[in-house]
């Protein structure tokens, strides 16, 4: 009997060793907010990674579809979570509205017309903290509210008379938020001026240019003590790349990617997913910029933004072996 009990204790301990050896398999699930003629969506994908790379398959390219616009009608799109629910930015062309829906992971609509607000600069860039709280920025305008819809803070970040409009909203582990927009118009001959900001929750400015770059910014990631910034100059694009930065602002690797600056998404796992808006594909990368998989998805139409819910599994060697120690140690009662 002793001996039994020593087998079993020695081989759980070789279980052990293998699983803190082997890693464990992550996978993600990811939603893509896609815009679209007449109508938007919003796709979900998934995601598995190895050690060094990263494969994936399509779950549902039209999750959320958002009613018809009209022919013609450019609808665009923006996407938050807060880990449980998805919350859904709608904005079609030539109006004076956006709506906000909040849905279930699966798709389902909690309240389609979650908020209804006056927008006439695009669709409604989306922050959620996961405690709670919905940040919405419209124009100039920041806006915190509640999951249940109330509105509980605003404030502008304009500095003078200069139209802004923020294209990006991200917020950190301690509820700091990250604007990002962008002034000029290469096309006119008006040198780009990139613009990234950290405010308190409640507004207070922490740093109203805490990143300056001479260029477009096209969206912000933020996480694991980083700023991932996309960086395009266009039309025509001069260059297009993925630039880190400490959330202090200062610069950590430029470029970490090239020939790509597209929406960006963190998993939390030490993943970056980087979208391309012109073919609908996402590639994966490690946060060191090292590429995992190109294209491991595609067909997510006009790509506009992005979320990740990871999903963690563990590993499948690790699985085999607790099978073999329960059928060993069946064997040897």
């Amino acid at each position: 009997m002793q001996s039994k009990r020593t087998f079993a204790i020695a081989a759980f301990c070789i279980i052990s060793s293998i699983s803190n050896i082997i890693p464990a398999v992550a996978q993600d699930d990811v939603f893509v907010a896609q815009d679209g003629e007449n109508t938007g969506s919003i796709g979900a994908y998934s995601l598995s990674f190895g050690p060094d790379s990263a494969t994936g398959s399509t779950i549902n390219s039209s999750l959320i579809t958002t009613p018809a616009a009209g022919s013609g009608v450019e609808v665009r799109m923006s996407l938050a979570t807060d880990g449980t629910d998805l919350f859904v930015g709608e904005w079609a062309g030539g109006t004076t509205t956006a709506t906000i829906g909040e849905y279930s992971l699966n798709g389902t609509a909690i309240n389609s017309s979650f908020l209804t607000l006056s927008d006439r600069t695009g669709v409604p860039q989306l922050a959620a903290d996961g405690q709670g709280h919905l940040f919405v920025a419209t124009g100039d305008t920041v806006s915190e509210y509640n999951t249940g819809g109330t509105l509980l803070n605003s404030f502008n970040i304009a500095m003078g008379p200069s139209l802004i409009n923020i294209s990006a909203l991200a917020v950190d582990s301690s509820d700091n938020l990250y604007t990002a927009y962008s002034t000029g118009d290469e096309t006119l001959g008006n040198t780009y001026h990139g613009v990234i900001g950290e405010y308190t929750a409640s507004g207070s400015p922490i740093s109203r240019q805490l990143i300056t770059t001479p260029n477009f910014i096209n969206a912000l990631t933020v996480g694991g003590g980083d700023i991932y910034v996309s960086i395009q100059d266009g039309p025509p694009d001069i260059e297009s790349r993925i630039d880190e930065y400490t959330t202090g602002g200062s610069t950590v690797t430029s470029p970490l990617i090239s020939g790509v600056g597209g929406h960006t998404a963190l998993d939390g796992q030490g993943h970056l997913l980087v979208d391309s808006y012109g073919d609908g594909t996402v590639s994966a990368y490690t946060t060191s910029g090292t590429l995992l998989g190109s294209d491991v998805i595609s067909g997510a139409g006009d790509a506009e933004d992005m979320v990740v819910i990871p999903v963690p599994e563990p590993s499948s060697l690790a699985l085999l072996a607790v099978g073999a120690l329960g059928l060993l140690v069946r064997r040897r009662s």
